[in-house]
């Protein structure tokens, strides 16, 4: 249970490691090795340290105190060497030089004994130590100082007898204590030394199996960070470079080999990107050649389209002048037409006095033949004038069957021109036979005298309805030049909005030609890259069948 929990724990830990970045890995794989590298130079700082303590502890305490014990022991054979050189050479002056060198070596041992009980003393030592002080005590004091005292009175027989009956019998247990304590400043010097051997091996034990462990580590996460980036790219560095090279100078048609244990890798990801760019530029590509054809297409009937334009609106503009010229025409003949109605009145007013005149029938005859031939030569500017009006009513009506449904109401207007036309004309002529009979009748005036209030008469209604046609004539005039003018507006407008459209056209056919250039620069552009075009079409025929 414990080796499976153990495994679950790694595992998930190892599934939650993936989800880190790179540079977190790296950081966590230096932090764990630099711990492991800090805990090693630990150790072996702190063995550095026992050892140096150790080695100082070995001076200090018994290198030292070994110097001290052998200074002691030195001085007191020198002490006894002194002592016995003064009773063998008695001399005054050779004895007092021996007795103040025995004073100043008891001086250095008392400091240099003081010293060493100063160092660091185990308790067996300093339990030796006290007995050699009550021992260096009774020598000196029993032994050493009388002998001493007895060669400062000249009194070299008892220096002699205490030198054989107390020193040579109490120096032998100092000497003795002194090499006891000798022995045990090497004991613990050993004893010293192999525990420092012991610690010494310890901390190699432990360093050699912290840098053996700190090394499996890092071989261990050396070996599963590039296990992880290996199938995080899903194959080599250079591999996926190459890849993307390719990629990037439009070549589509490199082989993505994706491990089948990485399907979450750089490479199956960089497989997908293909994929979808293959996709994408095949289907860019084929836009772009539709888009290509139908700008193709549509810059030709734009071009076409503007050639009809201009010539709709140059056959607008011939329109607006003929409608001008009709216009003018119109405005005439309404000038003549009041101009008729004018003399109307005046030829009726004249036929009252005619009737009232009556014995002047001779002169108002022939006043009334030149007003006659004056009327016959308006009747006939007046039917020249409705024949006019026919024929540009004639000719309104073509334009108007030429514009179509715009055309419509000109050509009812141009229809009640030719229909009021055709009245003049009628009324012209009967005018015209009303005239020619008075003119017979002037004629035949004088032998009919008798008559001449009847026919004044006739006259007078005849003329009355010649006013009352040219009334109407003059209204139907005004009418008609009303008509033009706004069949003229009409064609005006029709002719500016031909210009705007005209304007439209050649704009949508600039419009039409960039979009072509821009849909070849698109086909041009697309054209670098290269794909599979049978995988291609499968994907769109299988899309295709999915979409149905």
């Amino acid at each position: 249970m414990d080796h499976r929990a153990c495994r679950s724990f790694v595992c998930r830990e190892t599934v939650h490691m993936k989800a880190w970045k790179i540079a977190t890995r790296l950081q966590w794989i230096i932090g764990i090795l630099g711990c492991l590298l800090l805990g090693i130079g630990g150790l072996g700082l702190q063995g550095l340290a026992a050892s140096n303590d150790s080695l100082k502890t070995v001076y200090e305490d018994r290198v030292i105190a070994l110097g001290q014990l052998g200074e002691v022991s030195r001085l007191l054979q020198r002490n006894r060497i002194v002592l016995m050189d003064s009773v063998m050479n008695p001399e005054p002056a050779h004895t007092t030089g021996q007795i103040a060198e025995f004073d100043r070596n008891a001086t250095q041992i008392g400091t240099t004994w003081q010293a060493y009980e100063a160092t660091y003393l185990t308790p067996e030592e300093t339990a030796l130590a006290k007995e050699f002080s009550a021992l260096y005590r009774s020598l000196l004091d029993q032994a050493l100082r009388p002998m001493r005292n007895a060669l400062a009175d000249r009194d070299h027989g008892k220096a002699l007898m205490v030198y054989n009956d107390h020193v040579v019998r109490q120096m032998a247990p100092v000497m003795e204590k002194i090499e006891q304590l000798n022995g045990i400043q090497y004991a613990v010097s050993k004893q010293e030394y192999e525990s420092g051997v012991a610690y010494f091996a310890w901390i190699r034990a432990v360093c050699l199996t912290a840098i053996l462990s700190g090394l499996l580590i890092a071989i261990a996460l050396g070996y599963f960070m590039i296990r992880t980036l290996h199938r995080q790219l899903g194959g080599e560095p250079a591999e996926v470079l190459s890849i993307t090279n390719a990629v990037a100078q439009g070549d589509l048609t490199t082989r993505i080999m994706v491990p089948a244990h990485a399907p979450d890798s750089v490479m199956a990801g960089m497989a997908r990107m293909q994929d979808a760019l293959q996709m994408m530029v095949g289907t860019v590509r084929e836009g772009s050649e539709s888009v290509a054809s139908g700008s193709t297409q549509i810059a030709s009937g734009s071009g076409d389209l503007s050639s009809r334009t201009e010539r709709q609106a140059s056959a607008l503009e011939q329109t607006a002048a003929s409608m001008e010229q009709l216009s003018a025409t119109v405005r005439q003949n309404a000038d003549s037409a009041r101009e008729a109605y004018r003399l109307a009145h005046v030829a009726s007013g004249i036929a009252r006095k005619g009737g009232e005149v009556v014995a002047q029938v001779v002169q108002t005859m022939q006043g009334i033949d030149q007003s006659s031939q004056r009327i016959a030569d308006i009747i006939g500017v007046i039917d020249g004038i409705a024949f006019q009006t026919n024929i540009l009513a004639l000719n309104a009506a073509v334009e108007a069957a030429r514009a179509g449904e715009q055309g419509r109401g000109f050509a009812v207007v141009a229809s009640e021109v030719r229909s009021l036309a055709g009245r003049s004309a009628e009324a012209a002529k009967e005018i015209k036979g009303l005239i020619s009979a008075s003119v017979d009748r002037v004629s035949t005036g004088s032998d009919q005298a008798q008559q001449a209030g009847t026919t004044m008469h006739d006259v007078v209604q005849a003329i009355q309805q010649v006013a009352d046609l040219m009334d109407s004539i003059s209204a139907a005039s005004s009418e008609q030049a009303s008509g033009v003018s706004q069949i003229g507006e009409a064609v005006v407008h029709m002719d500016q909005t031909t210009q705007q459209n005209a304007a439209l056209v050649e704009e949508m056919s600039a419009a039409a030609a960039s979009l072509r250039a821009r849909a070849q620069e698109l086909v041009q552009s697309v054209a670098a890259f290269r794909i599979h075009k049978g995988t291609f079409k499968a994907r769109l025929l299988v899309e295709d069948a999915q979409v149905v």
